[in-house]
């Protein structure tokens, strides 16, 4: 009989520990800030996201039941979502990415990733490539994004009277080039075949992690789809390293100017697979997120005809009868800047961002544990239904009026995120491409939307349109 009640008493104490294993919430959590329990005693809340459809639904539809500081289970792992300017503000100063977020990623970047690398090796690595973007080179490139977007608009003006031009298509494709030609090397110029190969390359890499957050990963290594995952990524990291070798061929005497992120990947003095790494981060970070602006900025120009036509207005006082694109014509398009500050709003480009700290912290009066994830709900400020923006959904350019701007909080407008000196580097990069662009089409055309036609953005690391956007032309006289 004592050895029945033995064993039964091992028996619910072994029970005991695996439910609190198996099922975090049953813990006490180790913070204040409220939050869901996990309804998947492995996923935590993966399963909510994928029924809401993406994480920024998830998280719009967090902070809305629980207030502008929220908290969620990625699989055993407890996450703050932060989602107000105060709160941001108590994480301003953090560098470090919770690598458990980007997971997905290694496959096709690997664990060298600048995209990874945090510490004082990720802090130096940082500030060794953001002198590629610094402001006075990205201004000088501006005179190759307005001799690219000349091209362009005379392909356009080629198209037969009333087809219909596939928006996103064109702007992907043309940010892919104009990042490359500036900052990878100026034999781009001359070889589109090479870019366009590239781009459907990343293409099917970002097709294959998107079906493994959304079903079984692959498991078997003959399988079809495997194989062209993995000969995506080699083409890939071939074409880069070809970048590099050339680069390092022609050596600092070259006068080839328009390498500076290459020669800066080049000299960093880290391994060259994580060289290749590093430049392939920033291609995707370059040209993705930036097609993607471009495209929202003209879809919403087609979609309000009146803000179009005062832009149009501003561009001609600008300019006057001039084909060149200077500096002093960047800093006085002001209303120019309002439209595309508009459009990283309304098309909330990059949704969200996340760090994490090896400390103890505090945020919105809640203790943070150490090395918990903190995810920046960008979108859920930008896109939300508050008093930082009425009507959200209008697409509304007079919102970045000075006076207007300096009625909100510091940090209510994010788009290139924030935290820690770890700001999207490309953040004057795509404001003068988006400048340049905006400026040649809309003194070249009158952008309008084929009938019916209205943008459903998918919300995911980048935020895109879920179909292809189909543009009218109507070239102005």
């Amino acid at each position: 009989m004592l050895a029945f009640v033995i064993f039964a008493v091992t028996f619910v104490a072994f029970l005991l520990v695996a439910v609190l294993y198996l099922y975090p919430a049953s813990r006490k959590k180790p913070t204040t800030i409220p939050g869901p329990d996990p309804s998947d005693p492995k996923d935590g809340n993966l399963p909510d996201i994928q029924l809401a459809g993406g994480i920024h639904n998830y998280l719009a539809e967090l902070h809305d039941e629980y207030g502008p500081i929220a908290s969620f289970w990625h699989g055993p792992q407890l996450v703050v979502s932060v989602a107000s300017p105060e709160g941001f503000a108590d994480q301003s100063h953090a560098f470090d990415r919770p690598a458990i977020l980007l997971e997905h990623f290694k496959p096709l970047l690997g664990e060298d990733c600048i995209l990874f690398s945090n510490g004082a090796e990720g802090r130096k690595r940082r500030n060794h490539y953001t002198q590629a973007f610094s402001e006075q080179l990205c201004m000088s490139y501006a005179v190759v994004f307005s001799k690219l977007a000349r091209e362009l608009c005379e392909r356009w003006a080629r198209m037969p009277s009333g087809q219909l031009l596939p928006l996103h298509q064109y702007m992907v494709a043309f940010a892919a080039k104009a990042l490359l030609t500036t900052t990878f090397g100026s034999h781009f110029l001359t070889d589109d075949n090479s870019i366009l190969q590239l781009v459907q390359e990343y293409d099917v890499c970002m097709a294959e992690l998107l079906s493994r957050e959304l079903m079984e990963p692959v498991t078997q290594k003959n399988d079809p789809r495997e194989k062209r995952f993995q000969q995506s990524i080699q083409a890939m990291k071939d074409a880069i390293r070809k970048v590099l070798a050339d680069a390092k061929a022609r050596g600092e005497g070259s006068g080839d100017k328009n390498t500076p992120l290459v020669k800066s990947i080049i000299s960093s003095g880290i391994s060259e697979e994580a060289m290749v790494s590093d430049a392939i981060a920033y291609f995707i970070g370059g040209f993705h997120t930036t097609g993607n602006f471009l495209t929202w900025v003209l879809y919403y120009l087609a979609l309000y005809p009146e803000v179009q036509e005062e832009l149009y207005q501003e561009l001609k006082l600008v300019f006057g009868t001039s084909n060149e694109f200077t500096e002093d014509h960047l800093r006085s398009l002001r209303y120019t800047r309002q439209v595309l500050d508009e459009a990283l709003r309304c098309g909330a480009v990059a949704p969200f961002a996340a760090r994490v700290q090896q400390i103890e912290t505090t945020i919105g009066g809640h203790i943070v544990p150490s090395g918990t994830p903190v995810v920046h709900a960008l979108g859920v400020i930008l896109q939300g239904e508050n008093t930082l923006w009425p009507n959200p959904e209008r697409f509304d350019p007079s919102r970045f009026k000075e006076e207007s701007v300096k009625s909100r909080p510091p940090l209510s407008f994010c788009p290139f995120g924030f935290a820690g000196k770890r700001k999207c580097p490309g953040e004057t990069f795509s404001y003068v491409e988006g400048a340049v662009v905006v400026s040649n089409v809309i003194l070249r055309f009158h952008l309008g939307l084929a009938e019916g036609q209205e943008a459903t953005p998918c919300l995911g690391m980048i935020s895109r349109p879920e179909d292809e956007v189909w543009l009218t032309l109507k070239q102005r006289e």
